[in-house]
């Protein structure tokens, strides 16, 4: 019996010793708030050395920290300190990695703290929420200035809204044009490169280039879309690299294209000559009716060719493969030279609500005129003279010779 009382009064002993070391641990604060499985997170715990009476209370070799497990991996290493006195309370933050795979709601973050050859642990609530995704960039909308892109075009505008459905931003993007065959290319001075800041989560921004269409482009144009780009972890300065190709089409609308057929000087187009007529045929080499077609001359101004009339309404409509003739009516200047003379045709009609025009080129060659050059007035001028001289001439040796007689 009393073997038995002398037991609980050292179970006593031993139970006061052990409360008198007690260590506490509390959670302070996350970051972020809350912790998103799946990524990174500052935890910030105290622990504390509660105040007692024991002389012996001083904790010594002091080591805490978090423990690993299946879906908490610490990245802070372990803290350690070589005393703890009485009463005293520290605060440390702690870095840890929670698994994507944490479903949603409270978990259990195991805390440690050693000191001497003891060892204390204990368990600490805290909340995480499902896991974020990376930036994840799709295709919205495309959209063209103007409405349609047609072959043999020159300065469209391709826009390119791209769509953030990832949880995370995405940053510093980098988009690259890449076409798949060689029937676009940048316009003068621009390139198939662009860039966005910034696209939040559930946003958009937009990627645009500037493109020339070379002739007898009917279809849409197979292209990719280079992106790279950066998101940020939740904690820290450390950042994931994203690289992603996406493949769409550039659309090309089907279209009329008119080009200069033939064209045949009905006149002789001579230096001076006034009402020389020139046929010009056009004809529609494109997979769609040219509507309301219009063509425009455009001679240098140096030229001596003076037209009566430099644009001229052409037809309500010519199918594709059909031709039409027009007819200009030119003065050639006296101060022409016998010479071909290039000129720029322009032809646009309707495609859509939208009027289009390409260029074509048409020459005209020029002849002798009717009228004496200056250089025969000179020729003639100079007979005359010497005619009058030799009549003169004459008449005033016959009349010296009457004298003498």
């Amino acid at each position: 019996m009393k073997q038995n009382k002398l037991l609980l009064i050292i179970l006593s002993v031993l139970l006061l010793l052990q409360s008198s070391f007690a260590i506490t641990s509390e959670l302070i604060s996350t970051n972020p708030t809350p912790i998103v499985a799946g990524d990174y997170a500052d935890i910030t715990l105290r622990f504390s050395n509660p105040a007692s009476s024991n002389i012996n209370s001083v904790l010594k070799n002091v080591k805490f920290g978090i423990e690993k497990t299946d879906f908490i991996q610490p990245i802070s290493k372990v803290q350690s300190l070589s005393k703890i006195q009485s009463g005293v309370s520290i605060t440390r933050t702690f870095r840890v990695f929670f698994s994507k795979d944490l479903e949603q709601g409270f978990i259990d973050l195991p805390v440690f703290f050693d000191y001497g050859s003891t060892h204390t642990s204990n368990l600490i609530q805290i909340y995480v929420q499902n896991s974020q995704t990376m930036p994840e960039m799709v295709i919205g909308q495309i959209t063209t200035i103007p409405n349609e892109i047609l072959q043999d075009t020159k300065n469209n505008k391709l826009s390119i809204s791209l769509q953030n459905l990832g949880d995370k931003s995405a940053d510093l993007i980098k988009v690259d044009l890449i076409p798949q065959t060689n029937e676009i290319y940048p316009s003068y001075s621009y390139s198939f490169e662009d860039s966005i800041a910034s696209i939040a989560s559930g946003a958009e921004g937009i990627a645009t280039f500037t493109l020339d269409v070379k002739p007898n482009v009917q279809s849409e144009i197979p292209a990719k879309l280079l992106l790279r780009y950066r998101a940020k972890d939740s904690v820290g300065n450390t950042y994931h690299i994203i690289n992603k190709t996406i493949d769409f089409k550039i659309p090309i609308t089907p279209a009329p294209f008119l080009v200069v057929e033939n064209v045949t000087q009905l006149s002789d187009f001579k230096i001076g000559s006034t009402e020389n007529l020139l046929k010009i045929r056009i004809k529609n080499n494109g997979a769609e009716d040219a509507k309301e077609v219009r063509v425009r001359a455009v001679p240098d101004i140096s030229y001596p060719l003076i037209f009566e009339e430099t644009t001229m309404y052409v037809t309500s409509k010519l199918k594709p493969g059909q031709s039409t003739d027009i007819i200009f009516k030119i003065e050639v200047s006296k101060t022409g030279q016998v010479r071909d003379y290039n000129s720029i045709l322009i032809l646009d009609s309707l495609v859509g609500e939208t009027r289009y025009s390409r260029e074509d080129n048409f020459s005209v060659t020029t002849s002798p005129g009717k009228n004496v050059s200056v250089s025969f007035y000179a020729y003639l001028i100079v007979i005359v003279v010497i005619v009058v001289s030799t009549i003169i001439g004459i008449n005033t040796y016959n009349s010296r010779k009457k004298n003498k007689k």
